[in-house]
């Protein structure tokens, strides 16, 4: 039905449009000029009232189809205009100060105008062309009411939707919210840390340098009450810089989003962020970086030092050609060292290793030699032994290392043939060789390996090729009272050793069996060791350590891709293993514990894992889906045959 145009010019509703463009253009691109925002915005806000009042006229002197189509289109104009009313309302012009009454009309004018707007377009589009509605005075027979009215309700509901969607984005933004669902904890304190506090005698002082409201100080703030809850010895204080400057001087704190740790005269910085989106990384991490600082404060620095020229992990120049791993990095492991407020030093034929290890030894790491040691070299590495040193030893399988006179001194032998398991292993290459990686949760209960000891039912550890340990006669080296000699870690039962390296299991000439993967061994007691005790912890002061009489400690195990940066960073069980062997073969074993930290790891799935996933995801899916569209073809027929 076309509208009358004698009442109602055809170009009236574009027009309308055309008058609310030159409001925007005022108010928009000429909102700044003055004059020409008043002649756009004046002059478009009265010919929309103007042309509202004209389809009022038209529409109080029509009837039937007629009155229902210029209905729709008034209410369209009236809409709008009260549109342009609420923008005026809350613009600079009435509300120059932002007020309730400011957000509101923000807020209703855009919804109102597009409700109303719509439709009315909407219908003009549905009454036809100009000639079709000059041709005829409302011929009923050109253009239905009906077409009319659905295609104005159309836009209508087009409108709504849009409303919504516009009304929660303002919301948003009006509130200024923000909603982060991306997995984020600060780190709690680990057992490793409480046990670290609580062998203190006095206090440890923790200074807040935040401002009075930030986020990343509660954080920070609620990490330190729990462990002040947990140990009794931690004195929290928050501090401002600008209000205490002499201070803030003293302890070298020069912005905010810094944690100081005191101890006596003694103070270590922990430099987090004010601002808790550059602050997150760490805070998932804190409890490692109040160890670390921890550790630089409770005890004078000591000297670790690494061997090399052998084909060592650490030493990468060194290492034969071909002889190469794609997880063959250990800057964790130095990174480590220095946490645990070690000096770092290398330890070869050029350093003296043939003649003797230096007296400042507290430690030496021998990690994955391919190339046999010098005897001159191993000699020197028993006497060290011999005088209460400290070793930790990482073997790989397939080598010609031999531990000569150290079998004797540690009581334990090396068997190279890697273990396999084609049962339980972890997919890495996807390959037969992925039989090598195998995992295993057989641990026994020692001060060597307290967090594995402590871990739940079914947590296990990562070996990315493995040798074994045999029991080996103690000879010469030991007249008297003999090491205490535990074997920590076995292998499942389902692993055998390839001793043809096929990565498959020979039933007639291979052996399934729990085989050994780490030992900790420790020397009798000095004769002038006053203390008291049965061997394991009676060196709990790290501190006195190096003024007593010292007990031979070493720690053997037979991965050394076990202290890769590759399988630290994605096995947490794995990095509190080494952690607590560290400390232990060190004497610290007071201090072992887990380290907590909240940091995503990738997910590794076992073979049967894997099997699992991959039937599930390739053929699981699609017999759904089919299951789902047989169903519902059995229904339709079902429902056709009833009918029928």
């Amino acid at each position: 039905m076309a509208v009358n145009a004698r009442r109602c010019p055809w170009w009236l509703t574009w027009a309308f449009f055309g008058a609310l463009v030159a409001v925007f253009v005022g108010e928009r691109p000429l909102g700044d000029t003055g004059v020409w925002r008043a002649v756009f915005s004046g002059a478009g806000f009265g010919f929309a009232v103007i042309a509202t009042a004209w389809r009022a006229w038209a529409w109080l002197g029509s009837r039937g189809d007629r009155r229902r189509i210029h209905g729709i289109l008034l209410a369209g104009y009236a809409g709008s205009v009260a549109a342009l009313v609420l923008y005026f309302l809350g613009s600079d012009l009435i509300a120059p100060e932002p007020s309730r009454l400011w957000s509101a009309t923000r807020a209703a004018w855009p919804i109102l105008l597009a409700c109303s707007l719509l439709p009315a377009l909407a219908a003009q589009w549905a009454i036809g062309s100009p000639r079709a509605a000059v041709s005829s005075d409302f011929d009923e027979a050109r253009v239905e009411a009906l077409r009319v009215v659905e295609l104005a309700v159309s836009a209508l509901d087009v409108a709504v939707v849009a409303s919504f969607l516009f009304l929660a984005v303002f919301i948003a933004k009006e509130r200024d919210t923000k909603w982060d669902v991306s997995y984020f904890k600060t780190s709690a304190p680990g057992s490793a840390t409480v046990n670290m506090v609580s062998s203190l005698d006095d206090k440890l002082q923790v200074l807040l340098w935040f401002p009075p409201v930030n986020e990343v100080k509660d954080e920070v703030e609620g990490y330190f009450t729990a462990l002040a809850a947990k140990t009794g010895k931690v004195e929290i204080q928050l501090k401002d810089r600008m209000v205490d400057p002499a201070l803030a001087k003293k302890y070298r704190v020069s912005k905010d989003g810094i944690v100081t740790l005191v101890k006596g005269d003694q103070h270590r910085n922990i430099t987090l962020d004010d601002d808790i989106a550059r602050a997150r990384a760490k805070l998932r991490e804190l409890d490692g970086e109040v160890q670390k600082a921890f550790m630089k404060i409770a005890r004078a620095a000591r000297t670790v030092y690494f061997t090399v020229g052998h084909g060592e992990l650490n030493d990468p120049n060194a290492r034969p050609k071909g002889v190469r791993d794609p997880f063959s990095q250990v800057r964790a492991i130095r990174d480590l060292m220095t946490m645990l407020n070690y000096r770092v030093k290398d330890l070869g034929l050029r350093q003296g290793l043939a003649q003797d290890v230096p007296d400042d030894a507290a430690l030496v790491m021998i990690l994955g030699p391919t190339v046999p040691f010098m005897d001159a070299e191993l000699d020197a590495l028993d006497r060290y032994l011999a005088k209460g040193g400290a070793v930790f030893m990482a073997l790989e399988p397939n080598t010609e290392v031999q531990l000569g006179p150290l079998a004797h001194r540690l009581g334990i032998e090396l068997n190279s043939a890697p273990l396999a398991d084609d049962r339980q292993f972890v997919v890495k290459d996807r390959s037969p060789a992925d039989r090598l990686n195998i995992v295993t949760d057989q641990f026994s209960s020692h001060a060597s390996i307290t967090s594995l000891s402590r871990a739940r039912a079914g947590s296990g550890i990562l070996l990315l090729g493995a040798a074994s340990l045999d029991e080996a006669d103690w000879g010469d080296a030991w007249t008297a009272e003999k090491p205490k000699r535990t074997f920590v870690v076995k292998s499942l039962a389902s692993t055998f050793r390839d001793e043809n390296r096929n990565y498959q299991f020979d039933a007639d000439s291979e052996k399934r069996a729990a085989y050994n993967l780490m030992a900790a061994i420790e020397g009798p007691k000095p004769a002038d060791d006053n203390n008291s005790g049965d061997g394991e912890g009676d060196q709990k002061d790290a501190t006195k350590r190096d003024d007593q009489p010292r007990r031979m400690r070493a720690f053997v195990v037979t991965d050394v891709h076990l202290l890769s940066d590759g399988v630290l960073a994605q096995i947490q069980l794995n990095g509190n293993l080494v952690l607590d062997a560290l400390k232990w073969v060190s004497g610290d074993e007071e201090w072992s514990g887990e380290v907590e930290s909240e940091k995503d790891v990738p997910i590794q799935h076992t073979k049967d894992k894997d099997v699992v996933w991959f039937y599930t995801t390739i053929a699981g899916a699609p017999l759904l889906v089919l299951g789902a569209g047989l169903l519902g073809v059995r229904r339709l027929r079902r429902r056709r045959r009833k009918q029928s």
